[in-house]
């Protein structure tokens, strides 16, 4: 649906609301999708995020949190013609660093049941400044899975991470 979508409509929040719509009719009852959607400006060095069950975390160059963009909606197939928010813009600076990722990097789980959490994710952002992006997801892995210390992964750890370079 994504695909043909995309083609047809710039609009995030139509996009989603069509997604939606389409993965209700399919008639899977209990089943659901998460989808994340960012269109980056490079001009105006921007990104407008929506996502459906997914927020966006930026960090700043210098290792903070700068801004959580919060999901426009839940995730696809729970409640037909639901109704998502406006995807929202951020302006970005150079050395920000986008993450979009999801929920299996926050719930992983240490052996006394512990989340890996939001906070250790903006830790290890900020321990690898000079990092690409790459290096930056294969580091939130091993982080996740260090901190985890042999506990069973109860969900996929997938995500796209990028970094505003300076120009």
């Amino acid at each position: 649906y994504l695909e043909v979508l995309a083609a047809h409509h710039t609009d995030l929040q139509e996009i989603l609301d069509r997604c939606n719509r389409l993965d209700c009719n399919r008639g899977l009852d209990g089943q659901f999708a998460v989808l994340s959607l960012a269109r980056l400006q490079s001009g105006v060095r921007s990104v407008t995020y929506g996502g459906a069950g997914e927020g966006m975390i930026i960090v700043s160059r210098t290792g903070e949190l700068k801004q959580k963009v919060a999901s426009s909606g839940m995730p696809f197939g729970l409640v037909n013609d639901l109704g998502y928010e406006p995807p929202e813009r951020v302006v970005l600076d150079p050395g920000d660093v986008l993450l979009l990722l999801t929920d299996g990097f926050r719930e992983a789980l240490n052996p006394d049941g512990e989340l890996f959490h939001e906070h250790r994710i903006v830790e290890t952002i900020a321990a690898n400044p000079g990092a690409s992006a790459s290096e930056l997801f294969k580091a939130l892995w091993r982080a996740a899975r260090k901190f985890a210390d042999g506990h069973h992964q109860h969900d996929d750890m997938t995500g796209i991470v990028a970094r505003v370079l300076d120009y």
